[in-house]
């Protein structure tokens, strides 16, 4: 619902965060940002914070890493988000992904593990901002030849199960198998 106050001014009203479209919710997270904008005394305030999961500080990762891709992140949602060990902060991309764009953990030390999950989207914007298709790969390796692989399930989630013959994990990669739609969150890359 939109009104104008008395300087003409647009002001929205949520009522109920869910009734919000995703996209305007996007579009107004840059809005939400500025400091000086002031919300009108009737408007019920939206929590950016609580809403958006906005981080300001540089992450700590999990494990000694670098992490590359080919998405761009927006805002203040960096990619060491989604290896942070905090299921609150993630990476968010500022752009649709296409077909075979990737995201790339490669640990500095092998890691000792039985198993990786990787969770992309998030519970406040209702599984749109989740990887649709995709597959999460798992290698012994630095240079990411594939060992093990799951695909990315319905809700956004993939599982690998190292075999027997692999007992550490250098490199995680998910890649985008088809272009979407939606910006993508990264939530969290797990070791287990």
């Amino acid at each position: 619902m939109k009104l104008s106050d008395h300087k003409g001014v647009m002001a929205q009203f949520i009522w109920n965060e869910e009734d919000v479209p995703y996209l305007t919710k996007v579009r107004n997270a840059q809005d939400w940002l500025n400091p000086m904008q002031k919300p009108h005394p009737m408007q019920k305030p939206a929590s950016p914070e609580r809403f958006l999961n906005l981080h300001r500080e540089v992450p700590k990762l999990s494990f000694p890493a670098n992490i590359e891709t080919s998405l761009p992140q927006y805002l203040t949602f960096r990619a060491d988000f989604a290896f942070d060990g905090d299921l609150n902060t993630f990476f968010w991309s500022s752009r649709p992904p296409g077909a075979g764009e990737v995201f790339t953990l490669k640990l500095t030390e092998p890691k000792e593990t039985s198993k990786v999950i990787i969770k992309t989207g998030v519970q406040q914007m209702n599984g749109q901002d989740r990887v649709f298709n995709g597959l999460l790969r798992v290698s012994s390796d630095s240079d990411c030849s594939v060992a093990a692989q799951s695909k990315i399930d319905a809700s956004g989630t993939a599982m690998v199960k190292l075999p027997s013959s692999m007992q550490t994990v250098r490199c995680v990669q998910m890649e985008v198998l088809e272009a979407q739609e939606n910006w993508v969150v990264i939530s969290e890359i797990q070791f287990v």
